[in-house]
């Protein structure tokens, strides 16, 4: 059976707070708009994530050239179910397909390394670092994903498992693992 996941738009008042308390250095302002994510269409369904837009670019002529046309996105979750593939495309198609833009950025602790994954795992690539960002030693990944990945055909689709792989074993010797699919 598919996981069938509701988004919830128009709600920015009662999610940007909702999202400022799992992620404490996120401050809502009137500039970021959000859309929810539930695990269902009835009233007793829950709130599983919420995706937030903001620091939209718009892009401008500069010397001929098209410059910015970026926007950044924000995750807050309560549960992983959110992230199927269906509910991750039409939350990038958001930016991509309603503001047109390049470039989508996510900025990430240092220290959040789940997060850091899940955007990789989700087409995103390491683009810099900027050091000290958010504390003393903690400094800001930034990864972005390009329109041109996103609207190629193969973005989320299920990649061939390896059949085997190798690492190694604490005494320096290889062993060989054999990969498991869903």
């Amino acid at each position: 059976m598919a996981i069938k996941h509701t988004l919830l738009f128009g709600y920015d008042e009662q999610l940007l707070p909702w999202v400022a308390q799992r992620i404490p250095w996120v401050a809502p302002h009137p500039g970021m708009k959000t859309v929810g994510v539930a695990d269902g269409d009835t009233a007793d369904a829950k709130l599983l994530a919420v995706a937030v837009y903001h620091n939209f670019l718009a892009p401008m002529q500069v010397r001929g050239e098209t410059w910015y046309n970026s926007v950044e996105m924000t995750f807050a979750a309560a549960s992983p179910r959110f992230a199927t593939r269906r509910t991750i495309t039409n939350l990038l198609k958001i930016p991509f397909d309603q503001y047109k833009v390049d470039q989508v950025f996510v900025s990430i602790p240092s220290i959040n390394e789940h997060a850091m994954e899940f955007v990789k795992g989700i087409g995103f690539t390491p683009r810099g670092t900027f050091s000290r960002f958010y504390a003393k030693n903690v400094h800001a990944c930034v990864f972005g994903l390009h329109r041109n990945t996103f609207k190629s055909r193969d973005f989320l689709r299920r990649k061939k498992p390896l059949s085997t792989r190798s690492r190694p074993t604490p005494h320096g010797l290889e062993e060989r693992l054999v990969a498991a699919s869903a």
